[in-house]
């Protein structure tokens, strides 16, 4: 497979309007660092390196709330709230209380997609709206951010 993408990236490249400099650069950066170093020649002993910089350990996002109405089986606004923080968290209820509906609301606000829907009909993708709500539908999450330093 590697042949056959260094092949395809020749035949792009010969196809471009690269210059000269500019496809040799691409090929030798297909083939490794040395080959790269010697293309680049003094150029990149003329750079200056970029001095390290200290990084910050990446934030923690947590889920604080999911606000929802005219979505599946919540036609009136209604928000479940979460306590934000690492581990696991519990939605219990009886059947047909709104559980599945915050949970597809929340996936599809954060991903835009829902993976229930996935494979199912239009009909069935496309019939998400509660027909009882009396508003435009409404997803909100609300989210919790916790910085390490």
């Amino acid at each position: 497979m590697d042949a056959e993408l260094h092949n395809d990236l020749i035949e792009r490249l010969g196809d471009s309007t690269l210059s000269d400099e500019a496809v040799a650069l691409v090929e030798a950066c297909w083939s490794g660092d040395a080959a790269l170093d010697e293309a680049l020649g003094d150029a990149s002993e003329a750079q200056p390196k970029p001095a390290k910089q200290k990084r910050t350990p990446p934030a923690a996002v947590f889920l604080s709330s999911i606000e929802v109405r005219g979505f599946r089986g919540i036609a009136e606004t209604s928000k479940l709230a979460l306590d934000p923080g690492p581990g696991l968290t519990l939605v219990v209820g009886r059947n047909g209380s709104g559980k599945s509906s915050f949970a597809e609301a929340a996936e599809f606000a954060l991903t835009s997609a829902c993976s229930r829907w996935t494979g199912k009909s239009a009909q069935w993708q496309e019939g998400w709206r509660n027909l009882h709500a009396k508003h435009a539908p409404l997803i909100r999450c609300g989210l919790a951010v916790s910085y390490t330093h």
